[in-house]
């Protein structure tokens, strides 16, 4: 299947877990008015990085006809694909809550090394 890309959007330097990013918006917005049918990104843990975020925004842009496709990641749009997008939201939101909390503890530890 090819694609022929009509328009990047492009939040540099803003974190992919906030949901108020300003061109992020702008593509869900211009999904309603039918111009595409896909938006393509590199993997979708780096456009939509919180599982509460993955499926409100996907859900929107399926409401609109639009899908969303990984360039990096083989996912089927059927229920098992679904059941797949989940699954992999959950394991990447674990795995960054952990190291999060890991960094956390050890920057917790290196201050009070500091105060003793």
């Amino acid at each position: 299947m090819g694609y022929r890309i009509i328009k990047t959007y492009i939040d540099r330097e803003i974190s992919e877990q906030k949901e108020n990013r300003p061109e992020f918006q702008l593509m869900i917005d211009e999904s309603k008015q039918g111009e595409f049918q896909n938006v393509i990104v590199y993997k979708l843990d780096r456009s939509l990085r919180l599982i509460e975020h993955s499926v409100v925004y996907t859900e929107r842009l399926k409401k609109n006809g639009v899908t969303l496709v990984s360039a990096t990641e083989s996912i089927a749009d059927t229920t098992e694909g679904k059941l797949m997008r989940s699954i992999y939201q959950a394991i990447r939101q674990i795995f960054k809550d952990y190291a999060g909390g890991k960094s956390k503890k050890q920057h917790e530890k290196q201050e009070v090394s500091r105060n003793i």
